[in-house]
This record gives C-alpha cells, sequence and structure tokens, in this order.
C-alpha cells in the first residue's frame, strides 16, 4: 500500500468528508470569480442577463462538478 493510499483511507467517508476539503482554495477560486462577474456586470451597464448571469451558472455549475469529483474516492480514477 502506498503513503498515498494510507493516507486517503484515513479520512473519513460519507457527509464528514466536505470538511476535509480546502476551503480556503475554494472561497479564494469564489472571490476571483466574483471579481470577473463584478466586471461583466459593469461591462454590460449594470445589467445581468447580458453576460454576468450565464457566467455564474456556468461558475456555479462548474463548482459543483468541482465539489462532487473531490469527493469521490482516489481510488475510483484509477
Amino acid at each position: 500500500m502506498s503513503y498515498l493510499e494510507h493516507t486517503v483511507k484515513s479520512v473519513p467517508a460519507g457527509p464528514r468528508k466536505i470538511l476535509y476539503l480546502n476551503w480556503p482554495l475554494a472561497i479564494l477560486l469564489a472571490s476571483v470569480a466574483s471579481i470577473g462577474f463584478l466586471m461583466l456586470y459593469s461591462v454590460a451597464g449594470g445589467s445581468l442577463s447580458t453576460w454576468a448571469e450565464p457566467q455564474m451558472k456556468r461558475f456555479a455549475a462548474g463548482f459543483a462538478g468541482m465539489i462532487v469529483v473531490a469527493l469521490v474516492p482516489i481510488w475510483f480514477w484509477r
């Protein structure tokens, strides 16, 4: 058994696994995306529906997908 497998197996499974995600990195990612949303809102003249809203939907879908992939056990990807 490799060191990575040993380390991964010691992490709790199920709903408690979400506590072990790198939340500071996720918050940083959301903050940078928020700045981008504000820029799109500004460029569109104060309209969300032009560019900002579709981009927010894409970001939310990608962020949710990132969380799902992060919760899948590492040995699933072999």
